[in-house]
């Protein structure tokens, strides 16, 4: 699979896409919801992906092994919704969220 990477031009402050050979990448995800009384909803879900390059790539100084610039190697959120009942045949609900993404190289160089 081959893989674009954004580059700096040198001295002049633009950036350009090109190809960086070829990569892999796998993980994990796991999502889970628990219901503790009818109108509470909690949900967790997280994430593991390694992303790599499979070949040099001289041009860019990027080697094999290194990884996709962009791509956090960990990922997870917390969710929370309470339903209520308004009137009738009306509903509501408040829902918050937390997220987290680790860290990600910017760039392959």
């Amino acid at each position: 699979m081959m893989r674009r990477r954004a580059c700096s031009l040198p001295g002049c402050g633009f950036d350009y896409e090109t190809n960086v050979g070829s990569a892999r990448s796998y993980g994990l995800e796991i999502e889970m919801k628990y219901k503790p009384v009818s109108t509470i909803l909690l949900g967790f879900s997280g994430g593991y992906t390694q992303a790599t390059l499979t070949s040099d790539v001289a041009s860019l100084g990027a080697h094999s092994g290194d990884p996709i610039q962009g791509v956090p190697k960990y990922n997870a959120s917390f969710t929370a919704q309470y339903n209520f009942d308004l009137s009738g045949d009306l509903y509501g609900f408040a829902r918050g969220a937390v997220r987290w993404v680790g860290s990600s190289h910017g760039t392959l160089v």
